[in-house]
């Protein structure tokens, strides 16, 4: 990838909980102001979320690699995303540890100047086509380095992420050096009073087994949004999760606490703006019953509605000759049931491989049928 220049993430231990404690004041970017509606952040009301005084309903898909790939790919994805009518990207914000994809957080302490000039990049091509991007700040998994690559840094298992003071001071260190960036493509604007980020993402799919309470994932929640909403005052917060339930006495592995996480427990976070769940039937074992992955939607959306926030299917997928079907009901229960959004996993451009099973790409059925969804949730007026 070249030469890279690297530059300290110099906040200290002590800057941090001053962060933590005080939230910071609103800058004034130094630009002349797009038009009204760019120019406006998503903001959360009451249990849905708006935009210049209307509803945002977000139709959406996931693109992990939009921090790395090259700029033909990006904008590919960027035009086919705009082409199908949608508002919302989901992608990688996190590039952990040392990588065959370029840098970002290569080691502790340090980020990568070259990778951030990326974002910088990705942020004028989503705005330039009208879309918002959602930022997700850590990897569960060890695709990227994610929270096992903390581990290789501070000797520690998987689960002292949520709870290990050098883990947790190394992620803000990163979370702080993304928020408070200067885009010098805009004129020197910073991350947090940039309108084309929807919102920034604790982290994918985080999970911890060996604290089936909840509790450790809840606290480093409540810690994590509090820390990044004293930095940012602009940009909703979500968590990121699949939307596992803890309940007394259940039996069904998603509903159970085993996976460490407590959903109702999350969203109840004031921080919390945005009830993020996620959706693979073929992963969790249940392909048998279609109506089980219906219920899903359905009750997530009730237990957000319930809450107080806003519900978004962030992140789903199925394989095999059903998926199209599928999705267009998916979607369809996201929108009679009043929730405000989806998001499909994922979009890429034409030389990118199905290596998952769940990759389209645009012109195809499944795109097709996304931006039909996609008109749907709209209505006959655009939010955007």
């Amino acid at each position: 990838m070249g030469s890279h220049r690297h530059r300290p993430l110099v906040a200290t231990t002590a800057a941090i909980a001053t962060a933590v404690a005080v939230a910071a004041a609103t800058s004034t970017p130094t630009r002349a102001s797009p038009p009204p509606s760019r120019a406006a952040f998503v903001k959360r009301r009451g249990a849905h979320l708006e935009l210049d005084g209307r509803r945002f309903r977000v139709a959406g898909v996931n693109c992990y690699f939009l921090h790395y790939r090259s700029e033909a790919a990006v904008d590919e994805v960027l035009d086919d995303a705009q082409r199908m009518g949608l508002d919302v990207i989901r992608c990688w914000g996190f590039l952990d540890g040392p990588s065959d994809h370029g840098a970002l957080h290569p080691k502790p302490g340090v980020v990568d100047e070259e990778g951030l000039g990326r974002i910088d990049r990705l942020l004028v091509a989503a705005e330039a086509r009208g879309l918002r991007l959602i930022v997700t700040l850590v990897n569960n998994w060890d695709d990227f380095g994610g929270m096992k690559q903390y581990g290789r840094w501070f000797g520690i298992e998987h689960d002292a992420f949520f709870f290990d003071r050098r883990a947790r001071d190394e992620y803000r260190l990163f979370v702080r050096a993304l928020i408070e960036r200067e885009n010098p493509l805009k004129d020197g604007l910073r991350y947090r009073d940039d309108p084309t980020i929807l919102a920034w993402e604790l982290a994918n799919e985080p999970r911890c087994k060996t604290d089936p309470s909840g509790e450790t994932i809840t606290r480093w929640t409540a810690e994590s949004a509090r820390f990044i909403r004293s930095l940012d005052p602009n940009h909703l917060i979500a968590v990121g999760d699949e939307g596992f339930l803890r309940r007394d006495g259940a039996s069904d592995w998603t509903e159970d606490g085993s996976q460490g996480v407590d959903w109702e427990a999350l969203i109840a976070i004031d921080e919390i703006d945005v009830a993020t769940f996620h959706l693979y039937p073929d992963h969790w074992g249940k392909t048998k019953d279609p109506r089980w992955a219906e219920r899903w939607i359905e009750e997530h959306i009730e237990l957000a509605r319930k809450a107080g926030k806003p519900a978004l299917l962030e992140e789903y997928g199925i394989k095999g000759e059903r998926r199209d079907a599928t999705y267009a009901r998916w979607c369809e229960i996201v929108r009679k049931n009043d929730g405000d959004g989806w998001l499909a996993w994922m979009l890429a451009d034409d030389a990118y491989p199905d290596h998952d099973g769940f990759t389209f790409h645009h012109p195809g059925k499944t795109a097709e049928v996304l931006a039909r969804e996609a008109r749907r949730l709209h209505g006959a007026r655009r939010v955007y």
